[in-house]
């Protein structure tokens, strides 16, 4: 699926749904920066839809819990 979703963002690089779901599979993948970065493109298009927020939210909360423990692995 996520094969497909890169292609689609060839014809479709405004569409809200591929750009969202790129970003689905980078943060399945771990890829996270890559993930926030599609995400964001997809609420910039459409400011009006949750998904994408969602999807900053979860990343972004996903990042603050590795970092602590990164931190309290280091202590």
């Amino acid at each position: 699926a996520c094969e497909g979703f890169q292609a689609l963002e060839a014809t479709n690089p405004e569409h809200v749904s591929v750009l969202f779901n790129i970003g689905l599979c980078h943060e399945s993948a771990g890829e996270l920066d890559t993930a926030l970065d599609y995400y964001g493109r997809a609420l910039e298009i459409d400011p009006n839809r949750d998904y994408p927020t969602e999807g900053l939210r979860r990343v972004h909360s996903r990042i603050r819990a590795e970092e602590q423990l990164a931190r309290r692995a280091s202590i």
